[in-house]
């Protein structure tokens, strides 16, 4: 689990191989569905945020085009949830 959660995959991880849990252990099983949950919460307020950020450039006719957090894992997984974004607090 650490390993997946340090290189950013552990969501995706997750999604791929949903029985995972299931063969853990339980008190695992629950880290990783809370931390999977926990990343899934921070990315749509992040992505909330930048819609409202964007929507203050558009108002003020400044042009944006954001290419990282969660532009960047809606881009490369089509699921802003199998990615982090930000600045890592772990």
């Amino acid at each position: 689990m650490s390993v997946a959660a340090g290189h950013g995959v552990l969501s995706l991880l997750t999604s791929r191989f949903p029985e995972w849990p299931a063969l853990a252990d339980p008190q695992v099983a629950a880290r990783l569905r809370g931390a999977c949950l926990k990343n899934t919460l921070r990315n749509l307020a992040l992505g909330a945020e930048l819609l409202a950020i964007l929507a203050e450039f558009d108002a003020a006719g400044l042009p944006a085009l954001p290419f990282k957090g969660v532009v960047l894992a809606a881009g490369l997984y089509g699921n802003l949830q199998f990615r982090p974004a930000g600045i890592s607090t772990s």
